[in-house]
């Protein structure tokens, strides 16, 4: 054959081959794919709604997925679907979500009291049985003002840090393992605002700052709270962040009826419900045919149920298994599941070492004391209970709004930043007070007190308490406490003193005299506080009185008198509440000299002091306390101790018994029978009894020494958030007993 023809027919044969290869190829392709109908995977959505502790719903829901191999591309939610979908698109496993959700005491986290024994001595509630309450209002340019919140949130940061440890800070949310968006919500414009980036916990606090009930977020200079306000059902964020199938998680609040509508409260709630149900049924319009919708049946429960999740998250398994076929078109083979959740959970290193500490403060308080109390040094490895436990007795002083920690990761290492924000509402605030003790036999005693503190002075710790109190019992106080400085636990304190009490003379069991008691004084106090546990001092004291007799013979005299005191004391207080302790102590000493040289009336010398010991055993307390006070010399009758009443004496009236020395002993026992906890407040009451013993000596001829005095008490009592009160029956030698009904706090009355 002629080269020529060959050479065309190798020419053809390569032009039917090549053209063989172009039209085969999309076949060979669609051939590697096992058909010619496969697409790729798509990218699932999760949307988690929000609603409380409806919430725990999410986790049964999230453990339907992982049974059936679903895999989830990106998660979006709203309050408590914030907080289970950022642990799960950060790596949490679900054991460890639930774990931690499940140990979390729900009622402390919302109770953000501060430990009493942490306090500064000098503002430690209920010291030295004053009457002011606990609640502080705060003024700020001459108007009363209160916190943005009922809870500042200080426990739950915490607890979204621990869940979320796995996600560096900052972090961005496109990064994370499972691409995130919290939604929040403006304040200030009520839109919504989903940020992209920053320290994962503190979007989520954000996102959960329910208006009202949780203090508010500053961030990026926009004050954040809940974003249900906007956005309950995030359906279009997910849409935006490019899901191709959406499994969205619907939380329907139990609307209340027309009889359960009672209450502000009740009102209040289900404003809030309608609203939630109104902006999420304009999101599930978003929804397409291919999208799941999961609707728990939650009837029954409320968004405060936290002590129920077990329930609730089985609520959300049964929900989900109910779609479970529309979901079983999602799944993907075990292998492929395996892989995304290697993917998903990440490995956290814990042996990090701090490699600095940085502390934000934004108050008065002392960088030297925050570093003492944090407790925690640099170099050392990052342990993050013992960082809790250093933020948490530096919030248990009582000086912070707010104690929150965050890491970060720099070319120097790991990191640790401290901030605190100081309690701007307090920096000026009264405290108001009242107790009233009535035995129904004509001897009453009440005292309503005003309390005015000023902390606005510098770094040191200055500032002025002015003390206010009317009744039987009239009294003023001012004092300017001044540490010399903020490196040192040395103080200097003016005072000034003015008041009223009863002076009952009495013998055999019958008056003799009354005598109103007018006595004033100045004084000047050097000391060093002894931690938060208490202070020693001395202080000379200058003053006057005077008596005037309201009851009693003419021939019983009238007179005004001078003081003059060189003192010399401790006091220590570590009970861990003032009303009904349940352990600690408190106790103090004093040496008292009157000093004729430096103005007195008279010379004489008293030693003074007293104890208080409780001790715990399940529900029941047994406190053993007392006091004395024994003057070496003779005691002139106005400088006379007056004693007597509920507490103190019972069965005597307040101020019915004078003694020139005198030694008391007291056994309280009381028993816890029912409590009453919520998540913001509790109630304790209890029953309970005591009995008293009393050796008085006087140094008056008309008055005779009661070497033997024994009294007792029945009560039962309530520790409430504002004051406690007392319903009891005292009785006493010489036929004197007497009902008592008292509210607000009692205490061993101003012996002098």
């Amino acid at each position: 054959m002629p080269t020529f023809h060959l050479r065309a027919l190798h020419l053809v044969a390569v032009f039917i081959l090549y053209w063989t290869f172009l039209l085969s190829a999309p076949a060979i392709a669609l051939d590697k794919n096992d058909s010619p109908d496969q697409q790729a995977p798509p990218k699932i959505g999760l949307v988690l709604a929000g609603g409380g502790a409806l919430g725990f719903a999410h986790v049964g829901v999230l453990r339907v997925l992982e049974e059936h191999r679903i895999p989830v591309h990106l998660v979006t939610g709203t309050s408590m679907g914030s907080i289970v979908g950022a642990a799960y698109a950060s790596g949490v496993t679900l054991p460890e979500m639930e774990r931690l959700l499940k140990e979390t005491d729900w009622d402390a986290l919302f109770s953000e009291s501060a430990n009493r024994r942490s306090q500064p001595f000098r503002f430690k509630p209920g010291r030295n049985r004053e009457i002011y309450g606990d609640v502080k209002i705060g003024i700020r340019q001459g108007s009363l003002v209160v916190p943005t919140g009922i809870v500042q949130g200080q426990n739950v940061l915490p607890l979204l840090q621990r869940l979320y440890e796995k996600s560096s800070s900052p972090a961005d949310f496109d990064k994370l393992p499972l691409p995130f968006r919290a939604v929040t919500a403006d304040l200030e414009t009520g839109q919504a605002v989903i940020p992209k980036e920053g320290d994962l916990a503190t979007i989520v606090r954000a996102s959960m700052s329910v208006p009202g009930f949780f203090a508010p977020i500053e961030h990026n200079g926009k004050l954040l709270v809940d974003g249900g306000i906007v956005n309950n059902l995030p359906v279009d964020v997910a849409l935006e962040l490019g899901a191709d199938v959406l499994i969205v998680v619907e939380l329907y609040a139990d609307l209340k009826r027309r009889d359960e509508l009672g209450t502000p409260l009740a009102v209040g709630g289900q404003i809030i419900s309608l609203l939630l149900a109104q902006n999420s049924e304009l999101q599930r319009g978003l929804m397409r045919e291919k999208d799941i919708l999961i609707t728990p049946d939650l009837k029954g429960y409320s968004a405060t149920d936290f002590v129920k999740g077990d329930e609730l998250e089985k609520l959300g398994e049964e929900a989900a298994l109910k779609v479970v076929d529309q979901l079983k078109r999602l799944s993907v083979t075990p292998a492929e599941y395996r892989s995304y959740q290697r993917r998903r959970i990440l490995d956290y290193k814990t042996d990090a070492r701090i490699a600095f500490i940085r502390i934000e403060n934004q108050s008065k308080y002392p960088e030297h004391r925050i570093k003492e109390q944090l407790g925690i040094g640099e170099k050392e490895s990052f342990d993050r209970n013992a960082v809790e436990r250093g933020i948490k007795r530096l919030f248990d002083t009582g000086q912070f709004r707010e104690v929150t920690y965050s890491t970060v990761e720099t070319d120097e290492g790991k990191g640790l930043i401290v901030r605190l924000k100081e309690k701007e509402f307090l920096k000026q605030y009264i405290r108001v007070g009242a107790a009233i003790e009535d035995d129904f036999e004509g001897d009453s005693n009440y005292r309503l007190g005003l309390a005015y503190r000023n902390t606005d002075f510098d770094i040191n710790g200055t500032y002025v308490d002015l003390r206010g109190e009317i009744g039987q019992t009239p009294r003023f106080s001012a004092e300017w406490f001044q540490p010399l400085s903020s490196e040192m636990p040395y103080f200097i304190a003016p005072t000034i003193t003015i008041g009223r009490n009863d002076l009952r003379l009495r013998s055999n069991g019958e008056d003799i005299a009354l005598y109103q008691r007018l006595s004033g004084s100045a004084g000047l106090a050097a000391g060093r506080e002894l931690g938060t546990i208490g202070e020693a001092r001395v202080t000379y004291r200058r003053g006057f009185g005077d008596l005037e007799r309201d009851i009693g013979s003419a021939e019983l005299p009238e007179f005004g008198y001078d003081t003059a005191d060189l003192i010399g004391g401790i006091d220590l207080d570590a009970l861990d509440i003032p009303d009904f302790p349940t352990s600690g102590f408190a106790a103090r000493l004093a040496h008292i000299a009157s000093v004729e040289e430096l103005g007195a009336s008279d010379s004489f010398n008293t030693i003074a002091g007293g104890l208080q010991l409780p001790y715990s055993f399940g529900k029941s307390t047994i406190a053993f306390g007392g006091d004395f006070a024994n003057t070496f010399e003779s005691r002139p009758v106005e400088r006379s101790f007056s004693l007597g009443g509920f507490v103190d004496l019972p069965g005597y009236a307040p101020h019915s018994l004078v003694a020139s020395d005198y030694h008391v002993l007291r056994l309280f026992y009381y028993y816890r029978f029912s409590e009453l906890k919520t998540p913001l407040f509790g109630f304790r009451f209890f029953s309970g009894g005591s009995i008293n013993f009393a050796s008085l000596k006087s140094d008056l001829p008309a008055v005779p020494d009661n070497p033997e005095l024994w009294a007792g008490s029945l009560f039962l009592g309530a520790d409430t958030p504002i004051v406690p009160t007392y319903l009891g029956v005292g009785f006493a030698e010489e036929g004197e007993a007497a009902i008592y009904i008292a509210i607000g706090r009692l205490g061993i009355p101003e012996r002098e």
